[in-house]
């Protein structure tokens, strides 16, 4: 009896332990991986480790929500081959949309572009290792990623486009590599991180940090204008340094951040509508005799402000400017 008792239950564990495989690692070739995955696999499957290579197809499996339980995904090891309009060492369009239950992954050694909206809505995940190699993060590449707290970027990287991490609101960790020279519209809006801008960027889109935490904003001297909404609503902002390079700034580009002062270079010969609205901490400004306009609700709001020295250049006010 005691024999049958014994045999029964370790029977009933080893059926047990070969449900259960938290971790696995798994070699594929482009196309396969569905077919190296049991039913078992993508019902309890935590941690997950593949290496060899994978294209468009492979990804579809992670679309089709059949991970159940997949929360560490690390793809360091594979390589991505081109299939139909993918090229090559490309994540593609969508490869993880909205894989709520994914927590952790890293991103392949070859990997040189994260596609559009690679990563769209995945609520569950914290953390993202983009090794070395990679140089484009896509449009929307990790839009609405409201779990993410930290981004590792490489050395490599120098494009960011569209809403790439827009709405990740918790996103606290991350440095901007000096090797970066675009940042596309609302890439960071609603961000929680504060970094420096790198001295590199030649390109700053609308909206660039809107909403954003950051807290001292040094323009680099490649950048010739700043545009429409890209400080507006950093209520953390207390100083802005503007090189004699920048030519132009956008409108509400400034709207309410937590500055307290502005000195505007020489080479600035307007100031757009709403560009320093509701700027309430604001109390002195610094008008350049080359400002000749000054456009409407620029200065709307800006409660903390109690004098201000126009200069003789000023040939035009809009209605509301000082409202």
């Amino acid at each position: 009896m005691k024999n049958t008792i014994f045999t029964l239950t370790f029977l009933l564990m080893t059926i047990s332990l070969s449900w259960s495989r938290p971790n696995k690692t798994v070699v594929v070739t482009a196309g396969n991986l569905a077919s190296v995955l049991s039913a078992g696999d993508l019902d309890t499957l935590t941690n997950l480790t593949l290496k060899g290579s994978l294209d468009y197809r492979d990804f579809a499996l992670f679309r089709s929500k059949k991970f159940y339980s997949l929360t560490d995904l690390n793809l360091k090891d594979v390589s991505i081959d081109a299939y139909g309009k993918y090229p090559k060492n490309t994540l593609p369009y969508k490869s993880f949309y909205k894989c709520i239950d994914l927590k952790n992954i890293t991103l392949p050694t070859s990997l040189v572009t994260i596609g559009d909206s690679a990563f769209y809505d995945c609520t569950g995940l914290t953390s993202v290792t983009i090794l070395d190699s990679t140089t484009t993060i896509g449009k929307g590449a990790f839009n609405w990623c409201r779990s993410l707290t930290t981004v590792i970027l490489p050395s490599s990287l120098k494009n960011i486009g569209n809403n790439a991490f827009d709405a990740c609101i918790v996103l606290s960790s991350m440095i901007l590599p000096a090797s970066m020279t675009y940042i596309g519209d609302y890439a960071f809006s609603s961000t929680k991180f504060d970094t420096p801008i790198p001295d590199s960027i030649k390109h700053l889109g609308i909206g660039a940090f809107e909403g954003a935490h950051i807290t001292q904003v040094n323009i680099p001297p490649t950048l010739d204008y700043i545009p429409d909404f890209a400080f507006s609503d950093c209520p953390l902002i207390t100083s802005v340094s503007i090189p004699n390079t920048v030519h132009y700034i956008g409108n509400d580009a400034f709207q309410g951040s937590g500055i307290t002062e502005v000195n505007l270079p020489t080479s600035i010969s307007s100031i757009r509508e709403s560009t320093f609205s509701d700027c309430t901490k604001l109390a002195s400004v610094s008008l350049p005799g080359t400002i000749s306009y000054i456009g409407e609700y620029a200065f709307n709001n800006c409660s903390g402000l109690t004098t201000i020295t126009l200069p003789a250049s000023v040939a035009k006010i809009e209605n509301y400017a000082f409202y």
